[in-house]
């Protein structure tokens, strides 16, 4: 699969650059106009520019989806756009880092999946995979750091580092193998996920990961409902795991009245009281409430366009992101950023159907709802219509680890596109010589 390089103007390369020149001087005047930081935005603004053109330009060249390509360029403009109001000008290293580190491991993704698609589907990895998890979380439980209430993170030279997202990666990968690719019955796709599911339940409740447990407990369920046979299978899977949970936290809070503490029980501890306030904020506006109450203030002075009301968020760069996008550039955008994500579930989909590899499919599949369960979750969490989960919002939301995986997963969906566009030109190549051949 080569590509001429050298045929640039098919393309239009410079206008591909230009338009988003013009964009990003657009998003420049705005963060001036709003006293924003402008030194963030400037610190990456040149890669962004490189990153926009050589994306449109790859993606248009390889015939891949140009929409999902778009329209994660457009989510990633507003993030950039959003850490300019709420962090310090010595962000900007550090975010430019981030994007560079992301842009370059997708670029050496993107040309190793399309020189080897084959990937790994053994039965042997299974176990693997498991026993990797298992690592991970022991070696969280005693060398995390905790930040933000939870022990996930892992710091190594000023830099820290998501672990869960990782273990996220390698359960999407878990259950792509299993309820995708090899045809089981459905009882034994289950009872063979059970592991990695009840090894992930085990070790987010250690370190009090509330978020990434929410976000695989509703992608299990999407896969028994996308790659199971039988409807009363999915019914049944449900119940049974709506029983085992509400049994679970009612033996959680009766051990809590009876003065048992252990780690379930402050997990349990940590569940409800979110939940409580959640429902009522204002029960304790100067300490847990507080953070919700600051949030709903900024969205009411944010307004349509925006404002220029200067108002402390807590954790404006990640928790409490969305509210912090409504105050600084108003409903519009934000309305324009849930249009984008769905776009990307719709396309996301779309693939998934057309996909002619059993993996691939479940890959597309997890990739595709991982980022939009996220990105709502945080939605409705900041805004006060869910529980604060934490979950990050692909490309908006600070942080190094969730931007290189969302990097990563977003290529994956362009590689797969990519991959099925020129099968159906090879195969339309092929048909075509046939008829000549019989004509003649």
């Amino acid at each position: 699969m080569k590509v001429k390089f050298k045929q640039l103007n098919d393309i239009h390369l410079i206008k591909i650059a230009g338009l988003f020149l013009i964009l990003e001087l657009f998003v420049a005047g705005i963060i001036l106009s709003r006293h924003g930081n402008i030194d963030v935005f400037a610190s990456v603004s040149l890669l962004y520019l490189l990153i926009a053109t050589v994306t449109v330009f790859v993606v248009k060249k390889y015939a891949s989806n140009i929409k999902i390509a778009v329209c994660s360029l457009l989510l990633l403009l507003i993030g950039i756009t959003l850490q300019s109001f709420v962090q310090e000008k010595e962000y900007g290293r550090k975010f430019l880092f981030i994007l560079a580190l992301s842009f370059a491991a997708s670029a050496m993704f993107w040309v190793l999946y399309l020189k080897i698609h084959d990937l790994w589907r053994k039965e042997i990895l299974l176990p693997v995979l498991a026993a990797l998890t298992i690592l991970g979380y022991a070696g969280l439980f005693v060398y995390g750091n905790n930040i933000n209430g939870t022990n996930a993170w892992i710091i190594i030279g000023g830099f820290s580092f998501q672990v869960t997202i990782l273990f996220k990666i390698i359960y999407i990968y878990y259950l792509s193998l299993v309820f995708a690719v090899y045809s089981w019955s459905d009882m034994k796709k289950i009872l063979s996920t059970m592991p990695i599911l009840a090894i992930n339940f085990c070790g987010l409740i250690a370190i009090r990961e509330m978020g990434t447990l929410l976000v695989m407990c509703i992608l299990y369920v999407l896969y028994c409902i996308l790659f199971l046979r039988q409807i009363k299978t999915i019914f049944v899977m449900i119940i049974a795991g709506g029983i085992v949970l509400l049994f679970g936290f009612g033996l959680c809070f009766l051990l809590s009245h009876l003065g048992i503490n252990n780690v379930v029980v402050q997990m349990a501890d940590k569940i409800s009281n979110r939940l409580y306030i959640w429902i009522h904020p204002e029960a304790d506006p100067f300490n847990l409430g507080y953070q919700g109450l600051k949030a709903k203030e900024a969205m009411a002075l944010g307004g349509v366009f925006g404002s220029n009301y200067k108002i402390e968020i807590p954790v404006a760069e990640s928790d409490y992101v969305f509210p912090a996008l409504i105050l600084y550039m108003g409903v519009f955008v934000a309305a324009i950023v849930v249009i984008l994500y769905i776009l990307l579930l719709v396309e996301g989909i779309k693939i998934y159907l057309y996909a002619d590899q059993e993996l691939e499919k479940g890959l597309v599949a997890g990739f595709t709802y991982s980022i939009f369960i996220e990105s709502v979750l945080m939605m409705f969490g900041s805004t006060g219509f869910f529980v604060m989960t934490g979950v990050p919002m692909a490309f908006i939301s600070d942080g190094g680890t969730a931007m290189l995986t969302n990097f990563l997963m977003i290529t994956f969906m362009l590689c797969v596109d990519s991959k099925l566009i020129q099968n159906k030109k090879r195969k339309e190549r092929f048909y075509n010589a046939e008829d000549v051949i019989r004509k003649n």
